[in-house]
C-alpha cells in the first residue's frame, strides 16, 4: 500500500535504463528552442537587471573565440621561414610573394562573405553553423599536418598551390564562425557572449524590443537605402578603409623582410620580437585604449588614420629587402624601427576602433546595424587592398630609377 501512494509503477520498474534510441551530440539547448523554463528562467523578469558574469567567465569566453578566429591566419604568417626556408626554398616564385599569396587566400572569403551579408540576410541556426564550420576547420588543420610530415621537395608547386586551397577554405569556414559567433554575442552587451542563461535573456530583452519597434512604427517610413546609409556614413567608413589599408600594406610582408642595421641585434628572434610579437600586442593595447579614451573625436579621426600613411614609406625607408634593394636606406637605427612598429600596431587597433564605434552614430538609430555590417565589409576591404598594395613594395625598392638618382 505504501509503494502505490507514493506513485510505484511496475512497468516503469521494467522499463530499460539504456533505451535502444541515437544518441544526439547537437548542442541542444539552442537548436532545440528549449523554452525558458526547462533552462532555470521561469523567474527572470525583462524589467530586473540581467544575470551578473562572475569571475568574469563569459567575457573570458569572448576573448578566447576571439583567439580562435584569428588562428587561421596567424599560423601561416608567423611560420614564414618554414614555407618559405624549408618547404618552397626550391620554388622562388612561390616563395618571394608567400605572404601575399596567403593575405588573398585568408582574406577574399571573408571580403566575399562581408559584402553577401550587407546585402543578404541570413537565416538558419547559428549552432549548427558554429559545430559544423569548427569541424572542418580541424579536417583541415590535419591536412596541413600531413602535408607537413610529407616530402614535397619534388613537387613544390603542387605544395603551394594545396596549402593556398587549404588557407582559402580554412578561413571560409572560418568566416562562417566568426559570423556566426558575432550573431549570437550581437544578443548580448558589447563584452559577452556564450552562457546560456546571459544568450536567453538578452535574446528575449532584444525580442521585446523589436516586438515595440514594429508596434510604434509608422508605415510611411521612407526606406534608407544602403547607398544613402554609405554616404552619411563615408568619413568613418574612409577611415575603417584607410586604417585596415595602411597596416596591411606594411604587416607582416613588409616588416617580417626588414633586416637588423646592427648585426646580433635580438639575434634569431629579431622578426619574431619586432614584427608579429610587438604588432599583436600593440594592436591589442590599442583595442583596449580605445573602448577608455575616445580621441580623437569622431571629427577629427580622419586626419589621425590619415597620418598613418606616412607608415608605408617610412618603413620601406629601413633595411627592407637589403640584398636586392637599390632605394637608399635612410632609417639605421634598429630602435627607431621597433618604436615604429609598436606605433602601428597600437594606432592600427586604436584607430580601427574608434573608427567601428563611431559609424553607427552617423546614421538613425534604426539603421546603425545596416552600418556596422557595411563598416565590416569595407574593413575587410581595406585588408585586401592593402595585402595588393605589398606586391608594389619590393618594386618601388628595388627599382633601377634610384641607381641613378
Amino acid at each position: 500500500m505504501f509503494l502505490l501512494s507514493i506513485g510505484w509503477d511496475a512497468a516503469d520498474e521494467k522499463a530499460p535504463f539504456l533505451r535502444n534510441e541515437p544518441v544526439k551530440l547537437t548542442p541542444a539547448w539552442e537548436g532545440n528552442n528549449l523554452p525558458n523554463d526547462t533552462l532555470n528562467l521561469k523567474g527572470i523578469a525583462m524589467d530586473l537587471a540581467a544575470p551578473r558574469d562572475r569571475w568574469h567567465i563569459i567575457f573570458l569566453t569572448l576573448m578566447l573565440h576571439g583567439l580562435g578566429t584569428l588562428t587561421a591566419w596567424n599560423m601561416f604568417i608567423t611560420a614564414k621561414d618554414y614555407f618559405v626556408k624549408y618547404k618552397l626554398a626550391s620554388a622562388p616564385a612561390y616563395s618571394e610573394h608567400y605572404l601575399a599569396y596567403v593575405g588573398w587566400a585568408s582574406q577574399i572569403p571573408n571580403l566575399v562573405f562581408s559584402w553577401v551579408n550587407v546585402f543578404l540576410t541570413s537565416k538558419g541556426n547559428l549552432t549548427v553553423r558554429i559545430v559544423w564550420s569548427l569541424i572542418m576547420e580541424v579536417l583541415i588543420f590535419v591536412f596541413t599536418i600531413i602535408l607537413a610530415m610529407l616530402d614535397t621537395s619534388n613537387w613544390p608547386g603542387t605544395f603551394f598551390w594545396l596549402t593556398m586551397i587549404s588557407v582559402f577554405l580554412l578561413n571560409g569556414f572560418n568566416a562562417v564562425f566568426q559570423n556566426s559567433v558575432y550573431g549570437v554575442a550581437a544578443r548580448l552587451p558589447p563584452s559577452y557572449t556564450g552562457a546560456v542563461k546571459f544568450y536567453r535573456y538578452h535574446e528575449s530583452l532584444q525580442q521585446q524590443m523589436v516586438a515595440d519597434r514594429e508596434d510604434n512604427k509608422n508605415a510611411n517610413t521612407p526606406h534608407v537605402s544602403r547607398l544613402k546609409i554609405c554616404g552619411q556614413a563615408f568619413v568613418q567608413l574612409y577611415n575603417v578603409f584607410i586604417v585596415f589599408f595602411v597596416t596591411l600594406s606594411v604587416f607582416p610582408s613588409v616588416i617580417s623582410d626588414i633586416s637588423p642595421n646592427v648585426e646580433g641585434f635580438l639575434g634569431d628572434n629579431f622578426v619574431r620580437m619586432t614584427c608579429f610579437l610587438t604588432f599583436n600586442l600593440t594592436a591589442t593595447i590599442g583595442n583596449i585604449t580605445a573602448s577608455t579614451w575616445q580621441f580623437p573625436s569622431p571629427r577629427w579621426l580622419v586626419v589621425f588614420t590619415t597620418l598613418r600613411i606616412l607608415f608605408i614609406p617610412f618603413f620601406l625607408m629601413c633595411n627592407y629587402k637589403p640584398a636586392d634593394r637599390t632605394f637608399p636606406v635612410f632609417i639605421t637605427n634598429d630602435w627607431v624601427f621597433w618604436v615604429a612598429s609598436a606605433l602601428l600596431g597600437w594606432s592600427s587597433g586604436h584607430g580601427s576602433s574608434l573608427a567601428m564605434m563611431y559609424i553607427g552614430g552617423t546614421v538613425a538609430p534604426e539603421n546603425a546595424g545596416t552600418a556596422g555590417m557595411i563598416g565590416a565589409a569595407v574593413l575587410v576591404t581595406g585588408l585586401v587592398s592593402g595585402i595588393t598594395f605589398t606586391r608594389l613594395c619590393p618594386i618601388i625598392v628595388t627599382a633601377d630609377l634610384w641607381r641613378t638618382a
